[in-house]
């Protein structure tokens, strides 16, 4: 399940995340930092929570966690919008896409 989760979250949101980073105002320039960052810190978190389900012997658990705070911080993406404020900043959509 969480293979299929994670899968359709990558083609939901993957295939208009750079529609969406244009309609936030967001140059080419700075969906590139934010496009590239990513599996940069994919790559670290990766052995975090893999040392963290390691040391914890709750690999499910972990990655269920995980899976939530993600999805979590994505549905917070558009939370600008939702509050009335114009648009999302590139700091607050860098650090939620990031984190």
């Amino acid at each position: 399940v969480l293979y299929f989760l994670s899968g359709f979250s990558a083609s939901s949101f993957g295939r208009f995340a750079t529609l969406f980073y244009l309609d936030s105002g967001l140059d080419a320039h700075r969906i590139g930092i934010v496009e590239g960052a990513q599996p940069i810190v994919a790559l670290l978190g990766n052995q975090l929570f893999g040392l963290l389900s390691d040391s914890l012997q709750r690999k499910k658990a972990v990655a269920l966690y995980a899976r939530a705070v993600s999805t979590a911080l994505l549905l917070a993406l558009p939370m600008p919008h939702w509050v009335g404020l114009p648009r999302a900043t590139f700091p607050y959509i860098l650090a939620i896409m990031v984190a």
